[in-house]
C-alpha cells in the first residue's frame, strides 16, 4: 500500500511512524558518526523518503503558500504529539518536511533532484532557503555548543549570518582550523569545506579529509557534527603517538609546521629535519642527539 493510497487516518499513522523512524536515526547516529550513513543507504534502497517527502509536500501548508513553518510549536515532535489538536495532516506533513531534511539532508537533496515534482520544486527550495535551512543550522549550533564536552582539544565556533561554521584544534603553540560554508539552501546545495589551514599535516592527507567531509556532509546525510567529529578523529590519529622532536621539544616545527620525520635507525627517536640539519652544523659532528651514534637515519611519514 502505497502513501497515496491512503486516507487521512491512514496518513496520518504512517507520518507518525516515519516521525518516530526519524527519531531512532537521531538517537543511534550521535553514538557513532559513521552509523548515519548505514541509514542513509538502506532508506535509499527503500526509496521511502521520496513516498513520504512526495506526500507531505501535497497537504504542507507553507510549500503552498508564504506561511510560516508554523514556529517551535510545530518543529517539536514532543509538544506536537502531546497535543492532540495538532495532530492533523498539514502540522505533522510540516514536522515531517522539516524533521526529515534535518536527519536525512543528503537524500532529501537527491529527492528534489530526481523525484521531487517540477511544479514544487522551486517552491520546496524557497521553503528551504526562509525557513527550514536556518531552523536547521540554528538547532545544529545549539547541539554542538551542548556537546562541547566530546569535543576534546577541539573548539567549534559558528555564525549564523555568514552560515561558517569553524572547528579549531591546538596542538603545541600552534592552531589548526577547519572551515565548513553552508550556502542559503544547504542540503539542496553542496557544502563547501576547507582544511587547507591543518599546519603539519601532509598536503595530499588534508585534501583526503577535506573530500571525506564533503562526502559525508553532502552525499552520506552526515550533519555538521558528524563532520566536525571526523575531521577530529583524523587530527587524533595524525597526532597520537608522535613524540616532541628531542632538539626543539614540540612536536611541530616553529617554522614549517611539520611533524618529526627523520628517525634515528638505532634510538628509533624522531626528529624535525631543520631541527636535525641545525644540531649538526652547531655541534661540528653526525651524530643522533640523544645517542651519540653516527647518524643512520630514515624519514617516516
Amino acid at each position: 500500500e502505497t502513501f497515496e493510497d491512503l486516507n487521512e487516518t491512514k496518513t496520518i499513522g504512517r507520518l507518525l511512524t516515519w516521525i518516530s523512524l526519524l527519531g531512532l536515526v537521531e538517537t543511534a547516529a550521535p553514538k557513532d558518526f559513521r552509523s548515519r550513513p548505514a541509514f542513509v543507504s538502506y532508506l535509499t534502497k527503500t526509496e521511502a523518503v521520496s513516498s513520504v517527502l512526495n506526500v507531505s509536500i501535497l497537504f504542507d501548508e507553507t510549500v503552498n503558500s508564504s506561511k510560516s513553518i508554523g514556529g517551535p510549536q510545530v518543529l517539536d515532535t514532543d509538544r506536537m504529539l502531546e497535543n492532540e489538536e495538532m495532530i492533523e495532516v498539514a502540522k505533522l506533513s510540516s514536522l515531517v518536511i522539516f524533521r526529515t531534511f534535518e536527519t536525512l539532508p543528503s537524500l532529501c537533496r537527491r529527492w528534489w533532484e530526481e523525484e521531487c515534482p517540477k511544479v514544487y520544486s522551486q517552491r520546496v527550495q524557497s521553503l528551504v532557503e526562509r525557513q527550514i535551512a536556518p531552523e536547521i543550522l540554528k538547532r545544529e549550533m545549539k547541539r554542538m555548543k551542548d556537546a562541547t564536552k566530546n569535543f576534546g582539544e577541539m573548539n567549534v565556533s559558528g555564525s549564523l549570518m555568514s552560515r561558517e561554521v569553524t572547528a579549531t584544534y591546538v596542538q603545541d603553540d600552534f592552531t589548526l582550523t577547519v572551515i565548513i560554508r553552508l550556502p542559503p539552501a544547504f542540503p539542496l546545495r553542496s557544502a563547501e569545506v576547507d582544511c587547507s589551514r591543518t599546519l603539519g599535516v601532509p598536503l595530499n592527507r588534508w585534501k583526503r579529509w577535506s573530500l571525506q567531509i564533503t562526502l559525508m556532509l553532502n552525499n552520506q546525510g552526515g550533519t555538521l557534527q558528524d563532520a566536525l567529529m571526523l575531521w577530529k578523529d583524523n587530527v587524533d590519529k595524525e597526532f597520537d603517538g608522535v613524540e616532541p622532536c628531542p632538539v626543539c621539544y614540540s612536536v611541530l616545527h616553529v617554522k614549517t609546521h611539520k611533524l618529526p620525520s627523520l628517525e634515528c635507525t638505532t634510538c628509533h627517536n624522531r626528529f624535525h629535519t631543520d631541527c636535525l640539519t641545525q644540531w649538526f652544523k652547531s655541534s661540528g659532528k653526525s651524530q643522533c642527539v640523544l645517542c651519540q651514534q653516527d647518524w643512520r637515519g630514515v624519514r617516516v611519514q
